[in-house]
């Protein structure tokens, strides 16, 4: 067996996954977590999410973006606010797993 780098490896795309690549970039910083989840439960706009954080969007507006390029949020409608578009997401991938993906998580790792 030839000896093969990590990388040589990954790149062969023969390893087992069992989560989405794009949601595990999501979830890979806790303001993005957060993003998520509030997306989740309603439709929400940056400013919105910013407001009940306590930051202003600037300092997390990076974050909204790698969602929406993730394709875990997407854009559903734009207001007007104060010479600026205030706009507003939805998830369209969630947190949790659903049962197609549950059932294909090993046995090991459903506690069963």
């Amino acid at each position: 067996m030839a000896d093969k780098t990590i990388k040589q490896v990954i790149a062969e795309g023969r390893l087992k996954r069992f989560i989405d690549r794009r949601l595990i970039k999501a979830l890979g910083h806790p303001i993005r977590e957060h993003i998520l989840a509030v997306c989740n439960e309603r439709i929400a706009s940056a400013t919105e999410i910013g407001k009940e954080i306590g930051l202003e969007v600037e300092r997390f507006h990076h974050h909204v973006e790698v969602l929406e390029e993730c394709g875990c949020i997407e854009k559903v409608e734009s207001k007007p606010r104060r010479g600026a578009n205030e706009h507003f997401y939805r998830a369209k991938m969630t947190a949790l797993f659903d049962d197609r993906a549950y059932r294909q998580l090993p046995a090991s790792l459903k506690g069963t």
